[in-house]
């Protein structure tokens, strides 16, 4: 009973907690309008080579790095740039003057926004500009929408293409680098670990992920037309060649991460050491994959304009006009927005429901009028529809975890993490609504209980620890309400604190999981489970079975059957 009030209490203050959490991201949107309008962005990826061991082997890397449909890929011939960037993690005046100045002042150097300039206006080798890249560029950003106004319009589809114009400012350029990078001898040998502690190998340092966006404001493309622009027809073209070679067309800093990162693993004889030792470059090529995945979510999370938006089409179900072409993935959390006006008239944001995709359209094409949207289904809000609402796209981990306590059959403290296995799942090459594979989880659970039990001849105190695996799907009921059904398998072991024997078994487990959200990532969750032990053993220290003829029961009459759960849930 103490345990049950003490998990109460515990959730309450978490409710209390959350809905003061509620109160304050209000405000927060109250006081701002989210831009409903989106435009293609543009990359440049510059990686900075340092005069490290591992330098040639992170610049082949960087080479490769691919840039996703989201983005225009605005290569402009190189992607690396030598420089020994060394940064504290602790110092941010020196990271700064990093940001703001070293490498600010060399990417000017480098000509970087001169040639995202010329990749834009697709210069030739004899100084000349055209419109080509810009027209196709406009006419892709552009949606069913924005076709059907340039359709109504005298200039027809030219005016999307003119529309490529507002695209160039913007092209961002992401500079990656790592700083103080050791192999994990070098940092064992560093902090004077003992021989016995020096347990993984590997490679160690910190990433630098910088973010400029090229300053094409009416200014600076005016002086760019009017001085610079040369085409067959010119005059005075060798001048304004050389105007164009001699400028620095700006970049404006807009965001600095500085993190750790590493690439190890157990050295072989260790519990958790892989099977296969993964090489060196094999290590390499993870870290810095995952840095680039990492760095792109943290931009996306921090940049409006980064974040994908589109109106809400339809609904029943909810359909939204965009796909890969926009990044979109499936199971991906979206945020529904309106813009209202107060009876003063000042504009604010209302957030009106939270979405998942349950489809993904391959839009990678001219608009033609008729495209394909992508699907979702609503996970937490009131009613949305289709007269102003739009979307923002939100970044989700893809995880869950749960904390509470189970009573009866496996009593004890319960915990779980959760992982959306439908995204590995979906096949990207169709558009099919895939609701089965929404919501659809693999989940790893462990619990811990302990009791007076007999394990020899006397009663003694006796741990429990349970681990087991298994499979869960939601079904949204309401907005706010979902059941998830859910099958697995594990072992549970019990020790005596001084009896040398312990006894294990294994079980299956089924049931079925209520959760009611508190927010749209916070839950209240409750359920309905049933375990059927089998394969007993008792065993001894060294993990010999001396006896598998016997009933779980004999030792532990209250574990098994029917039972239930309720804790909180947290979804990332």
């Amino acid at each position: 009973m103490k345990k049950t009030c003490i998990c109460i209490t515990l959730v309450f203050g978490v409710f209390c907690l959350s809905a003061q959490d509620i109160t304050n991201s209000a405000k927060k949107v109250k006081n701002q309008v989210v831009a409903s309008e989106y435009d293609r962005n543009a990359l440049t990826i510059i990686g900075l080579k340092s005069d490290s061991p591992l330098a040639d082997q992170i610049a082949r890397m960087i080479d490769t790095i691919k840039i996703t449909d989201k983005f225009y890929d605005n290569e402009i011939g190189f992607r690396t740039i030598p420089f020994n960037a060394t940064v504290n993690l602790f110092d941010k005046v020196q990271q700064e003057k990093t940001f703001k100045t070293d490498v600010l002042n060399l990417l000017n150097e480098k000509k970087v926004g001169q040639s995202i300039v010329a990749k834009w206006f697709n210069r030739q080798p004899d100084g000349t500009f055209n419109t080509s890249v810009l027209k196709e560029r406009g006419v892709y950003n552009s949606d069913d929408s924005d076709l059907s106004i340039a359709t109504a319009s005298k200039r027809g589809e030219s005016a999307m293409m003119d529309a490529g114009l507002g695209l160039v400012g913007n092209s961002y350029v992401l500079v990656l680098g790592f700083s103080n990078l050791m192999t994990m001898d070098e940092y064992y040998t560093k902090i004077e670990a003992k021989p016995e502690n020096r347990i993984m190998n590997g490679i160690k340092g910190d990433l630098i992920g910088l973010l400029y966006k090229l300053n094409f404001n009416d200014s600076v493309s005016s002086v760019f037309f009017q001085d610079m622009w040369v085409n067959k027809n010119s005059a005075d073209s060798k001048t304004k060649i050389f105007r164009f070679d001699a400028s620095t067309f700006p970049l404006v800093p807009v965001k600095n991460l500085i993190m750790p990162v590493q690439a190890t693993q157990f050295n072989p004889g260790q519990t958790l050491s892989p099977k296969v030792q993964k090489t060196q470059d094999e290590l390499l090529r993870g870290m810095i994959n995952s840095s680039m995945n990492n760095v792109m979510n943290q931009l996306t999370y921090q940049i409006s304009e980064f974040k994908v938006k589109a109106q809400i089409y339809k609904t029943n179900p909810i359909a939204v006009k965009i796909g890969k072409k926009e990044g979109l993935g499936f199971d991906q959390r979206y945020f529904v927005f309106e813009n209202r006006e107060t009876r003063k008239g000042e504009k604010y944001s209302s957030r009106r429901g939270v979405i998942k995709s349950m489809s993904v359209a391959d839009n990678r094409s001219v608009t033609s009028g008729e495209t394909q949207p992508s699907y979702f289904y609503q996970v937490a809000g009131g009613k949305i529809d289709n007269m102003g609402m739009f979307v923002e796209q939100r970044i989700d981990v893809g995880l869950n975890l749960f904390l509470g306590y189970q009573q009866n059959a496996m009593s004890g403290i319960d915990g779980r993490v959760e992982y959306y296995i439908g995204r590995a799942l979906y096949s990207s090459k169709t558009n099919k609504i895939a609701k089965g594979l929404s919501s659809f989880k693999m989940y790893v659970e462990g619990g811990y209980n302990s009791g007076d039990y007999t394990l020899n001849l006397a009663e003694e105190k006796v741990d429990l620890l349970r681990v087991s695996a298994g499979f869960n799907k939601d079904f949204y009921l309401t907005h706010s309400i979902h059941l998830g059904p859910f099958i697995g398998y594990g072992i549970e072991s019990a020790s005596g604190k001084t009896s040398e024997y312990k006894v294990e078994t294994q079980f299956v487990e089924l049931g079925a999981r209520l959760g009611i959200n508190i927010t749209y990532n916070i839950q209240l969750i409750g359920s309905a489970n049933y375990y059927l032990m089998m394969a007993p053993a008792v065993k001894d220290k060294d993990g010999i079975v001396i006896d598998s003829a016997l009933e779980f029961k004999d030792y532990f009459p209250d574990r098994g059957g029917i039972g239930y759960s309720y804790g909180i849930r947290f979804m990332f």
